[in-house]
């Protein structure tokens, strides 16, 4: 692993690591494939390039040997996709069961805790901290506790505090201390919804994400929502994070990218002149670590 990094630094003439003496730890769940493979390094090339301060790590969920490397920290966590009560297979189970066996055998020292997707990049550095009681996340519009698949979710699962549901998701950052307390609920409540027939089938994919939510508002948790992230196709680059779950495209040109349809270390398309500025950002940014990481012998892509 060190001479992975050594490679990579190499490679990035006059570049150094962020230094860690922040009380802002980074982290983030992953499976050990290719597909999430380039988009962990994408990440922690924009977090070396916009010098985050505090470690990033990777939490990747195996049950086996972590076949693809990483150039920040790792952390090897059970493969918890399958859920051993239930049989239920869904691999955003990972996410708070890798957050609960990192807090408990890492023992982070950093007080903030910010957790975000692999699918995402910094735009900026991010430095603000989190206060006991007071997390801070991004807000979702299709997380509304008031609208119809929030009102089911929450009067069936949600066990107290149902006023302090909130429509948020990642970038959570959140005190080491509370996420400690969320977590073990997170992962609870998250089979909870995905056991419930009715509940599973409306909510889909995101189940995890009212996971979190009505974990945290069981808790007593009610934070400040902020403009935390972007998401591509907008036409703004004004947070910290860019979230690119959704596809980048100009519409009008024609043109349109997606994570699902890209191999690494391939150079991506780039959008044509007037395009949304995330899509424009995003575009580069990979170009960027496509040269980067395309181009270093030995750092490219593992077989």
């Amino acid at each position: 692993m060190d001479h992975y990094k050594n490679l990579f630094y190499e490679r990035m003439i006059g570049w150094k690591p962020a230094q860690f003496g922040s009380r802002v730890h980074t982290v983030f769940s992953c499976t050990d494939t290719l597909y999430q493979y380039w988009q962990c390094e994408l990440l922690a090339y924009t977090y070396r390039k916009v010098g985050q301060p505090g470690p990033l790590t990777r939490l990747v969920s195996t049950n086996k040997e972590v076949k693809y490397p990483f150039s920040e920290k790792t952390f090897k966590a059970t493969d918890y996709s399958i859920h051993p009560r239930s049989g239920d297979k869904y691999l955003a189970y990972n996410k708070p069961s890798a957050l609960m066996e990192w807090l408990k055998q890492a023992k982070p020292k950093e007080s903030t805790i910010v957790v975000i997707d692999p699918d995402c990049v910094f735009l900026s550095k991010y430095v603000g901290e989190a206060l006991p009681g007071k997390p801070k996340a991004a807000y979702y519009c299709y997380m509304e506790p008031g609208g119809d698949l929030g009102k089911l979710l929450i009067s069936r699962h949600c066990r107290r505090n149902k006023e302090l549901v909130q429509s948020v998701g990642i970038p959570v950052v959140i005190h080491r201390q509370d996420l400690e307390i969320v977590a073990p609920r997170w992962l609870e409540v998250t089979r909870e919804i995905r056991d419930d027939k009715e509940c599973h089938n409306a909510v889909g994919w995101i189940a995890e994400m009212f996971g979190y939510t009505i974990a945290a508002a069981e808790a007593g948790l009610k934070g400040d929502v902020k403009r935390l992230c972007v998401f591509p196709p907008e036409d703004s680059v004004d947070a910290p994070f860019m979230h690119y779950c959704a596809a980048s495209e100009n519409e009008a040109e024609g043109f349109m990218w997606h994570k699902g349809i890209y191999k690494p270390w391939e150079q991506p398309p780039m959008p044509p002149p007037g395009s949304p500025k995330a899509t424009l950002v995003l575009a580069q940014l990979l170009k960027e670590a496509a040269d980067v990481y395309g181009n270093a012998a030995g750092v490219g892509v593992p077989v």
